[in-house]
């Protein structure tokens, strides 16, 4: 992993849209039509991040020197949170994601932090086994997205 650096954000661009592929699918729209949506709900997204977490703990993840996806973490007083975590397709399924996010919860716990949150789309049954498989519960919902959320065992 490293630091998201300025020329990172063609690459972020692409990562949000093949994050998107199977609902843009669903649509029916033109592609130059899913292409100008993306576009504005990338910028959406990153603005709102932006805002709220600052650039402390944003990472592109890399396989091989290959930019794959991305991890955003934030840390109050509070927990230690999960903000985005994001892979290619190509990337997924390989053990990398749970590597982060036990990473992160590793982390967590040396840092004393009494839990690891993060958000995840009820519709994403794939992302809520993996989180349910490593120790995360939901603990609420917000709209589309439910609250998960993990504490180390002493």
């Amino acid at each position: 992993m490293r630091a998201v650096a300025e020329g990172d954000d063609t690459f972020l661009r692409v990562l949000y849209a093949d994050t998107r592929t199977d609902e843009m699918s669903l649509t029916g729209w033109p592609q130059d039509q899913c292409a100008r949506f993306l576009s504005s709900q990338f910028e959406l997204q990153k603005r709102h991040y932006d805002q709220h977490f600052g650039p402390d703990g944003h990472s592109i993840v890399e396989l091989r020197r290959q930019p794959v996806g991305r991890l955003w973490l934030h840390d109050d007083d509070e927990r230690r949170l999960i903000v985005d975590i994001s892979l290619m397709a190509k990337a997924r399924g390989q053990g990398l994601g749970s590597s982060l996010i036990r990473k992160a919860m590793a982390q967590a716990r040396r840092n004393g932090r009494p839990c690891v949150r993060l958000h995840v789309l009820s519709n994403n049954p794939g992302a809520m086994r993996l989180y349910q498989r490593l120790g995360f519960t939901i603990i609420g919902a917000e709209g589309a997205h439910l609250r998960m959320e993990w504490r180390p065992t002493s």
